[in-house]
């Protein structure tokens, strides 16, 4: 059981992180007037919220955890 909990406790905070990071992309992305910079982050924002996806779910979250 220790290391349900242990995966689970970590797969949280690996969401918490991206979630930052999303945030931090979204406000980059916001800024920049460049069309291929634009779509360089808009490619990083996908990785990064497909990763957010898979550690919610092997923290067990059916739906969103956190904050992005």
């Amino acid at each position: 059981m220790m290391i349900a909990t242990d995966l689970r406790l970590s797969s949280l905070r690996h969401v918490e992180l991206l979630d930052a990071f999303i945030r931090t992309t979204e406000d980059a992305l916001n800024l920049q007037a460049d069309p291929y910079m634009r779509d360089s982050l808009h490619d990083l924002l996908g990785t990064l919220q497909a990763q957010r996806d898979s550690y919610v779910r092997l923290a067990g979250g059916h739906g969103q955890v956190g904050t992005a």
